[in-house]
């Protein structure tokens, strides 16, 4: 009786037909497929954790806290996949690494993996990156970045919005790991400190620096529910600011 797979052929395979077998696109590699399949034998782990395209390729959906280990350690016993994956700078995976350890206010270790994400254009990580900037948290206070950073995310996350109201059937615009709710969610909080950097920093251009441009994003965040950017729009119409 075969009582695993590291009992058949299967795991004398030459390693680079292994691999090939597991590259092909017909495997759906959730985090839980990719620790099943690494946890078969030794040869299937070692290729799948030291090929960068599968490990590129899983998609995280979240992750928890296990009360028997002391802290969360990436590439320390239960997480080598999560921690090859971070290697690879897989999205998913810095981003639910990321919302873990802002959940424990661990800000700086939280910014390594937002910082890895908003360099390929993850809205959340953008906006949360923005605003480790902007409150000078996990980073040093950069006004000026966390600026640069907010304008990016709230054009990108408009132009989503008003594809999925075209086709609100086309989930195929959203970011991974974002929905709808949490894409008109980042925008209001995004759009918000947006239009505060536009008013009260020196650091802005005359152009860039106009109550216009404010006005236009305090009306969006707003419009997606933020009640203190209706009070300041009150505020500026009372003063004759707009």
């Amino acid at each position: 009786m075969i009582h695993s797979v590291s009992e058949t052929g299967w795991s004398t395979l030459p390693q680079d037909i292994i691999v090939t077998i597991l590259s092909q696109g017909t495997i759906d590699w959730s985090a839980e497929t990719a620790r099943a399949m690494s946890q078969v034998c030794r040869e299937w782990r070692n290729k799948i954790v030291m090929d960068h395209h599968i490990m590129e390729s899983i998609k995280f959906s979240s992750l928890r806290y296990r009360p028997h280990a002391k802290r969360f350690k990436p590439g320390v016993g239960e997480v080598p996949v999560l921690h090859r994956a971070l290697l690879s700078s897989n999205v998913t995976a810095c981003i639910v690494t990321a919302r873990y350890h802002s959940s424990y206010s661990n800000y700086s270790s939280a910014c390594k993996y937002w910082k890895i994400a908003a360099k390929k254009a993850h809205p959340e990580a953008l906006a949360m990156l923005a605003f480790e900037y902007y409150a000078g948290r996990g980073a040093d206070k950069d006004p000026e970045e966390a600026y640069l950073l907010f304008n990016r995310v709230c054009k990108m996350l408009d132009n989503i919005i008003v594809e999925l109201n075209i086709d609100e059937k086309n989930e195929s615009f959203l970011p991974p790991l974002m929905t709808e709710e949490s894409c008109k969610r980042i925008l209001q909080f995004s759009s918000h400190v947006l239009a505060i950097l536009i008013l009260d920093n020196e650091f802005m251009s005359p152009f860039d620096k106009s109550t216009t441009s404010a006005v236009k994003w305090l009306k969006k965040s707003q419009m997606h529910g933020c009640p203190e950017a209706g009070k300041l729009l009150q505020s500026m119409f009372r003063n004759g600011q707009y």
